[in-house]
């Protein structure tokens, strides 16, 4: 069987000895795996049985932290930022129990869901290669944009939104994901990027 950790628990942090903590997305709740866990001073890990909904939340948190980043390449402030955040949260719980299978509404509120999410958004590095975008004026290449903000290093971020998009318009639910289709057609259909606010009023 296969598990799944997830949660906010950014290393260089951890490298400094800070607390941080998971969620195990694992089909059974073996004692024995919770307890090579939770040997590891500051590092607190919960576990459960819902491994789609860790996983959902470890794939879509990614576009939701480029909408964010999308606010913030045009100086939009917490008020903005938290409003994409709460959307996408939304979006996410309905994703999974749209195409997931008996995905807890628990697992949302572990650090695989709102913590993790909370994190990737506000100290991730896909948001800040996303405010790049932006700022370049959204006609440089993902790959250049790492480059150079992140010193090359790879991210899942937009390579997540373009998955995920795809997924959706096979399935023909674009429409009813209006925010994570919002973040794919401003980073690749040269959608402007105000569009971010605009879906939120819908």
């Amino acid at each position: 069987w296969s598990s799944a950790p997830m949660g906010a628990n950014v290393y260089d942090q951890m490298g400094r000895d800070e607390f941080a903590e998971a969620t195990l997305g694992c089909p059974t709740l073996d004692p024995l795996v919770h307890k090579v866990f939770c040997d590891v001073d500051r590092f607190n890990v919960a576990m459960t049985t819902d491994v789609a909904g860790v996983e959902f939340c470890a794939v879509l948190k990614n576009v939701v932290a480029l909408g964010v980043g999308f606010a913030a390449g045009q100086d939009l402030g917490s008020n903005t930022r938290a409003a994409v955040i709460r959307r996408g949260l939304r979006e996410t719980m309905a994703f999974a129990k749209k195409f997931g299978e008996n995905v807890s509404d628990d697992t949302f509120l572990e650090s695989a869901g709102i913590a993790d999410l909370m994190t990737t958004c506000f100290s991730g590095r896909g948001q800040r290669v996303a405010a790049a975008f932006v700022r370049g004026g959204g006609v440089r290449s993902w790959p250049e944009l790492e480059r150079e903000v992140l010193g090359g290093h790879q991210i899942p971020d937009w390579h997540n939104v373009q998955m995920v998009y795809k997924f959706l318009a096979a399935k023909n639910a674009t429409q009813d994901f209006p925010l994570f289709a919002t973040v794919y057609e401003i980073g690749f259909m040269r959608a402007p990027p105000s569009q971010i606010v605009e879906v939120l009023k819908r």
